[in-house]
């Protein structure tokens, strides 16, 4: 067999094939491999770390509501509900791009979602006072050297002007949004208003009412389902590009073994009419083919799977500054 396969003489010229073969499935495997990852970490992220089902955010009412207001009418219709209770802003940066502002307290960490600093300090005293002007920005927006610049946002024409405090690791991909103390807002804006409601628990009743109170003009509410949805597919969005390419690394890879089998067809049948004169039957020749092609593709897809998994795990692992929730790398099937 050994003086079968020597005789037939490709192999020094199968090995570029086998290389580009196996480089090839390493790319488009390890590609297609860490942004499916990412997106399902995106997507874990939101389940593990976001703590309340409903986000109600009544953006127009007749009349604006205190946090006393809204607890009174919680209490009529479900005793058992928990609930943070906050201001949810839109307002535009320098840039005339939106941001979301979350005014919150420390309820928020409770009901809300989790809350981690990069430089583990604790932010509910922050949250919590009224004299704070700092804004928490997600880590994957700015770095450290942002921290204490101004951050000037504006709000039907108003100019508000926060300092940026500190970096979070942000649970999902949201775009631009940040966390200011509650309190301190309410001072800018001289009310004791809220409009958001961040729900971990409540009964059917009491959404209903807050979905359809009298005082409520417009009003936006997002599920933590949505929110995981629209984060997985808003992770590493706009890469379709790599991603064809990917298969197309597998298709070049491909077109060249079949043009190397097309080219060195002559010298195949040359080479099988020494082996027939040989005495070589003509099931032993065939097997000696298939076994050439067969050594190529799986030695080449056991090598690219390997390298393809560890092009995954390095390329996951070089964004672990921004991920917290454990790792599980998905391999694609």
């Amino acid at each position: 067999n050994i003086g079968q396969r020597n005789l037939l003489g490709y192999y020094k010229r199968i090995n570029p094939i086998l290389t580009t073969l196996t480089v090839g499935i390493m790319i488009s495997l390890g590609l297609l491999g860490m942004f499916e990852t990412l997106r399902v970490i995106a997507r874990d992220t939101v389940e593990q770390n976001i703590y309340f089902e409903n986000l109600i955010v009544h953006s127009g009412v007749k009349e604006a509501w205190t946090q006393e207001q809204y607890e009174d009418m919680v209490r009529e219709l479900d005793t058992s509900a928990e609930i943070a209770y906050g201001i949810n802003l839109e307002m535009q940066d320098e840039e005339g791009i939106n941001n979301t502002i979350y005014a919150i307290d420390g309820a928020y960490l409770q009901y809300g979602e989790k809350v981690t600093l990069v430089d583990g300090t604790d932010p509910v005293p922050n949250l919590e006072d009224a004299s704070f002007d700092g804004i928490y920005l997600p880590a994957y927006f700015i770095s450290d050297e942002d921290i204490g610049k101004p951050y000037r946002l504006s709000i039907n024409g108003n100019e508000v002007e926060f300092r940026i405090a500190g970096r979070f690791i942000a649970n999902g991909s949201r775009g631009r949004y940040g966390f200011v103390s509650k309190a301190y807002l309410q001072s800018v804006m001289g009310s004791r208003m809220v409009n958001a409601l961040y729900i971990h628990q409540a009964n059917d009743t009491l959404l209903v009412e807050l979905e359809n109170n009298e005082n409520v003009l417009s009003l936006y509410r997002v599920t933590k389902s949505d929110i995981a949805d629209n984060s997985y597919d808003n992770a590493i969005s706009g890469v379709e590009i790599f991603e064809i390419s990917a298969f197309m690394i597998i298709l070049i890879s491909l077109l060249m073994f079949v043009h190397f089998s097309l080219s060195t067809a002559g010298q195949n049948v040359f080479d099988i009419s020494r082996l027939r004169a040989m005495g070589v039957s003509k099931g032993v020749a065939r097997k000696a083919y298939l076994y050439q092609v067969f050594y190529i593709f799986s030695i080449a897809f056991v090598l690219g799977g390997i390298l393809a998994y560890l092009f995954i795990k390095v390329g996951v692992n070089m964004s672990k500054e921004f991920i917290d929730v454990p790792v599980a790398v998905q391999f694609p099937t």
